[in-house]
């Protein structure tokens, strides 16, 4: 990975404070939905796609860019 990539990832995962979030967002309609599991410092949130919280949103959308 890049460099410039892990440093932008880096401050994505440090801005979100994981550490506050709530562990689950998933929406219990969701029957055919994306979940993502992201942990960084120990902590994993997991969240369907159509529930991200916003502070995970940049976190998110830069991973799915990265591995895309």
């Amino acid at each position: 990975m890049p460099a410039a990539d892990l440093a932008a990832l880096r401050t994505a995962l440090e801005r979100a404070g994981i550490a506050s979030l709530q562990r689950n967002y998933l929406d219990p309609r969701a029957a055919d939905a994306f979940q993502f599991d992201v942990t960084y410092l120990g902590v994993t949130v997991t969240a369907d796609e159509g529930v991200i919280p916003a502070p995970l949103r940049p976190v998110v959308d830069q991973l799915s860019r990265l591995l895309g």
